[in-house]
């Protein structure tokens, strides 16, 4: 029996226009009546999730910045936050280059950009991107995770992480997250904690989890669920490394539409 289910948000949940399905709340409710939790892990900051959420019922999970921030409805239950020491090693590797943008995020939902990072990406339009400027971060700021973000797409982004950043890998998780963004987080921080703080507040087992992805930020979930989904719309890479691919993909709903069929005649 299926008891959680997990979505990721850009490309599996989300529609072509990056909205919620009109019928999402009703499949909730469906879902609940069935015995299963619906689970958001998702790369984006807390505002962002708190916003697209806000008419959520209280039994939704939601993980934000991966596996760093866990909030039940919009009550926060957890929050993880990276030593300074790492938050320096990472910056020293990533700065003054012309091909990333660098984005610190707070538990608290703030989000400072590294002006300096911006200004070397040349003809980006920094001051629509500014909402704070990195230099003005004191080592105070109760840093979660840090996004960077390349012109170059996701080739763009795959290059780097396999290149440059390649050096982090022993402390941190460095994940493509689609449309050329990049995150960084502590080591283990991945969408398999999320699973795993899901798993472990409702009290149940991998066996009884169903997730659903479409990008390689996604593929942690995949290790500690039996019951893994990539999207039909998903590249091959990340279709070999699911149990299963959805029949439909994100413009129709496709993961939710798997899930209510996967879980039909159950009952809570």
């Amino acid at each position: 029996m299926i008891k959680l289910g997990v979505f990721d948000l850009d490309k599996t949940l989300l529609d072509a226009n990056s909205r919620l399905p009109r019928d999402f709340y009703k499949n909730v409710d469906i879902l609940t009546k069935r015995g299963v939790t619906v689970a958001i892990a998702s790369g984006r900051p807390a505002d962002s999730l708190l916003y697209l959420f806000h008419a959520a019922p209280d039994s939704m999970l939601i993980c934000g910045e991966d596996g760093n921030l866990f909030y039940q409805g919009k009550q926060l239950i957890k929050a993880h936050t990276m030593s300074w020491d790492l938050i320096n090693e990472i910056y020293d590797t990533i700065k003054n280059r012309n091909d990333l943008a660098v984005m610190f995020s707070t538990i608290e939902g703030e989000s400072f950009w590294d002006w300096h990072s911006l200004q070397l990406m040349g003809y980006w339009n920094g001051r629509r991107y500014r909402r704070e400027d990195a230099h003005e971060l004191d080592g105070t700021e109760n840093i979660c995770r840090i996004h960077c973000v390349t012109p170059g797409g996701d080739e763009g982004a795959r290059k780097i992480i396999e290149g440059p950043l390649a050096v982090l890998a022993d402390k941190c998780d460095v994940l493509g997250e689609g449309y050329g963004w990049i995150g960084i987080m502590e080591k283990g921080y991945n969408k398999s904690m999320a699973v795993k703080l899901f798993m472990e507040h409702l009290g149940i087992g991998p066996d009884e989890v169903a997730v659903f992805g479409d990008n390689e930020n996604d593929v942690p979930m995949f290790s500690v669920a039996k019951y893994s989904y990539a999207m039909k719309n998903a590249s091959p890479a990340i279709k070999e490394k699911a149990a299963f691919v959805t029949k439909y993909d994100h413009t129709v709903n496709g993961a939710m539409r798997q899930l209510l069929c996967l879980t039909e005649g159950q009952e809570a």
